[in-house]
């Protein structure tokens, strides 16, 4: 009789098999994602073709299909990906306080990484330039995925203790100008790489920060027309 005790049982399901086929299935995946990353930045979305995609990652086209259902989807998830490995960094780093230097430090050290990156700032750009030229699907969800950043960016910075007398910004228009401020400073580093020092994100936050936070004069109201100041007659 043989011994089956390290294969299939007959009549038995072997629990092995399907977690190989995960782990199969999910080795696909990172490799397509890795190299659309490659092919979508040096190519442009324009010019990026699935066959490429399917060439760089060493699969069969059917696959790339399989897993994401086109190109669109394609460039969706990974923008989706790249976005959440950022923003896992940078939420981390502003819940350590906003007056803390180390963490600005390290949010300068992080957009110098991206923009140093020829593939992440590329990226950057090119999801930038697809959201602005076009009204679709994928315009759509790029627009979406940039919402849920500065979504999350506002929630930690809504954690911080409120200053006196008030904040000039909301927390989601302060999350809107450092977003801003972040990919702004990438594409200008990228061009100008002296003109971008490693502290100069970090620096300009806290200045932002100190500007917005402490300020002697309450924030204008739009329904009422009347500048920072002054008082009603």
């Amino acid at each position: 009789m043989s011994d089956n005790s390290e294969g299939d049982t007959p009549g038995r399901a072997n629990p092995a098999r399907p977690n190989r086929r995960a782990e199969g299935k999910a080795r696909t995946r990172e490799a397509v994602l890795s190299a659309a990353g490659t092919v979508f930045a040096e190519r442009g979305y324009g010019s990026a073709s699935v066959e490429e995609i399917a060439r760089q990652a060493g699969v069969a086209i059917g696959s790339v299909y399989a897993h994401f259902g086109g190109k669109q989807a394609l460039f969706a998830a990974l923008i989706a990906r790249t976005t959440a490995d950022n923003l896992d960094g940078a939420t981390g780093t502003l819940a350590e306080g906003p007056d803390d230097q180390g963490m600005l430090d390290r949010l300068g050290a992080q957009l110098a990484e991206t923009a140093d990156d020829r593939v992440r700032a590329l990226l950057d750009a090119e999801t930038w330039l697809y959201a602005i030229r076009n009204d679709d699907e994928l315009a759509t969800a790029l627009a979406d995925d940039d919402r849920r950043t500065r979504a999350s960016i506002a929630r930690i910075l809504a954690e911080q203790p409120a200053p006196e007398p008030g904040p000039l910004l909301s927390t989601e228009e302060l999350a809107t100008v450092l977003t801003g401020l972040f990919h702004g400073l990438v594409r200008q580093r990228r061009m100008d790489p002296g003109s971008v020092p490693d502290s100069l994100f970090g620096r300009a936050m806290g200045l932002v920060n100190a500007l917005t936070a402490h300020h002697t004069d309450a924030a204008p109201d739009p329904a009422d027309g009347r500048k920072p100041g002054s008082t009603a007659d």
